[in-house]
């Protein structure tokens, strides 16, 4: 199955999660040399440019940050940590 064959370049950063809340695992995928960050949204892999610039390190991790009852995500940069809640 191929979920994207034109999405981030060299893709480092990498997570799953329920972002959305349907209870299906969706994909977020941070490439280190361009192309942004994403989030493909399962079950149809519905692309979502979440940033179209930074170079992406290999750390993303998802989970409630916020104790909201939606699961948030925070990745790494090269140079910064940046962080998303769900609404």
């Amino acid at each position: 199955m191929v979920v994207d064959d034109h999405g981030p370049v060299d893709p480092w950063g990498k997570s799953v999660g329920d972002l959305n809340g349907d209870g299906l695992v969706d994909l977020i995928v941070g490439g280190s040399q361009s192309g942004g960050l994403m989030w493909y949204q399962n079950p149809t892999w519905q692309t979502h440019v979440v940033r179209k610039s930074d170079q992406w390190s290999t750390d993303h991790e998802t989970a409630d940050v916020d104790d909201d009852g939606d699961l948030d995500w925070v990745a790494l940069t090269k140079t910064a940590l940046v962080g998303w809640r769900m609404a």
